[in-house]
Formats: structure tokens, sequence, C-alpha cells
């Protein structure tokens, strides 16, 4: 199989006023294809992100690796920093396809200015 695979987490504090921003992730977790050693082993030390390459690998599969990106719970992501780094994550699934599966590491407790549900906007 081949597999795509992608994090995009962040649990977004409704009551913060300060807006989470791209430092954020960079401060957290924000690995890019091609990064060096060191930022991918933080990346396979994400949960889930590392599990699914150590599991592709005992089966045989190819995994493609797209971002990660995690930042420490904060107030709502800034809209253009979610819309960037929605759009470098389904610019790599579309360069890595044909895929036979996606898997995708997010939090499910995710919102943006002008998105209140991050995670089922990125599915649609």
């Amino acid at each position: 199989m081949h597999i795509f695979l992608a994090a995009l987490a962040h649990e977004t504090n409704s009551f913060s006023p300060i807006p989470t921003t791209l430092r954020s992730f960079e401060e957290g977790i924000l690995v890019r294809p091609g990064a060096d050693a060191a930022a991918q082993d933080l990346a396979h030390g994400f949960p889930g992100y590392g599990f699914l390459r150590e599991v592709a690998r005992e089966h045989g599969d190819r995994v493609t690796q797209g971002l990660c990106a995690w930042a420490q719970p904060g107030g709502p992501v800034a809209r253009q920093v979610y819309e960037g780094l929605r759009d470098e994550l389904l610019a790599e699934l579309a360069a890595a396809r044909p895929v036979d599966a996606v898997f995708l590491v997010l939090d499910g407790a995710m919102f943006a200015q002008g998105y209140q549900g991050c995670e089922g906007a990125l599915l649609a």
C-alpha cells in the first residue's frame, strides 16, 4: 500500500483572546517533508505520526510523509495560519497521489478565526 501521512493538531481554548500563530507551531512541532534528521525525529515522536510509520514499515507499505504540525493549546488559530498549513498539507497529498490510504493525525478540538471546525473543513 501507498499511504499518505500528515498531522495538523491544536487544542483550541475558545476563552483565550490571543490567537495561535505560525510561531506557536514553530515552537511546538512544525516539520515539513525533506526536513533534517533532528526535525524528522521530532515528527516521529509525535503520537500517531511515528506509530503509523512503524506499522507501515512492518507491513512493507510505502509512506509518503507530509506536514507534521502541532502547537500547544491556546486561542483560536489565526485564519491565515490555518489556511496556509491546510493548503500546504493538501498540496502535499495531491503531489503524493495516487495513494491507497490517507492517515491524518488531528486533534478534534481545533478551530481558527472563521472556522468552527478545522478538522471537518480539512476533511471536506
